[in-house]
């Protein structure tokens, strides 16, 4: 619960999500990328990621273009990344689960050259941000990235009806003799008159309720004739239909 109440004000407003003891470095591709102020390992910078937040990891990284876009922003120091063969010796996986679409080795790396003890991944290691294997001993410490989807707040919702609409202007006196009558959602718990008049313009009912719904159906009242007109006024305005009456 911690983690909601802290992270989704910043959604609703639109702003760039902020967590305690990390930076934000920029935005790219639909990601918000951070990096820890802390300095771990690697086990413990795993473990400091998830405190933020359970479904946060360690970094991936996929494509040329975000490591160029990682190195501009960290252009100096080493970090650590979600990058590790310590499942199977020379096999590395992305911690996240994600495929293994793209690597940027230094030179000659990774040779596990630490007495066959480097299984865990740095970035900045040489020219232009490259890989370097390490180990995970407790005086290897780093700070380390990580990244974010950015949530797109989804379109508003179109609205059902954008202007009353009075239908069906022809019914049939014994199979359904109602009208129906759309509203704009503004237009909800706003009062309404509702006026039927006969064909030679004599006032047959009135009506004064709530809108209550975006669609609502009134009964007519018997008339006489085969026309009738159906007036609603809301919100200021009037809304006439003349209702072909059949049998």
């Amino acid at each position: 619960m911690k983690y909601l109440l802290f992270f989704l004000p910043t959604i609703l407003f639109g702003q760039v999500p902020t967590y305690n003891g990390t930076s934000f470095l920029g935005e790219h591709n639909g990601y918000y990328y951070y990096k820890s102020n802390n300095t771990f390992n690697w086990s413990g910078a795993q473990e400091d990621v998830k405190t933020i937040d359970t479904s946060f990891d360690l970094i991936s990284i996929h494509t040329q273009q975000e490591q160029d876009f990682l190195f501009s922003v960290c252009p100096s120091g080493m970090h650590w990344i979600g990058f590790t063969d310590t499942t199977s010796e020379g096999d590395f996986i992305w911690t996240d689960g994600s495929p293994v679409d793209f690597v940027f080795w230094d030179i000659n790396e990774p040779n596990n050259s630490t007495a066959g003890n480097e299984d865990w991944t740095l970035f900045g290691y040489g020219h232009l941000g490259s890989w370097n294997d390490g180990t995970n001993y407790t005086w290897d410490k780093y700070p380390y990235l990580f990244k974010v989807e950015k949530i797109v707040p989804p379109p508003p919702p179109q609205p059902k009806y954008t202007e009353v609409k009075i239908y069906p202007t022809m019914v049939n006196r014994s199979v359904y003799y109602k009208t129906k009558v759309e509203f704009p959602i503004e237009y909800v718990s706003t009062v309404i008159k509702v006026y039927l008049h006969s064909e030679s313009g004599m006032l047959v009912s009135y009506k004064e309720t709530v809108v209550n719904d975006e669609l609502m159906e009134f009964d007519l009242p018997w008339v006489s004739q085969s026309m009738c007109y159906l007036t609603v006024v809301v919100g200021g305005k009037k809304y006439f239909e003349k209702i072909i009456v059949v049998e």
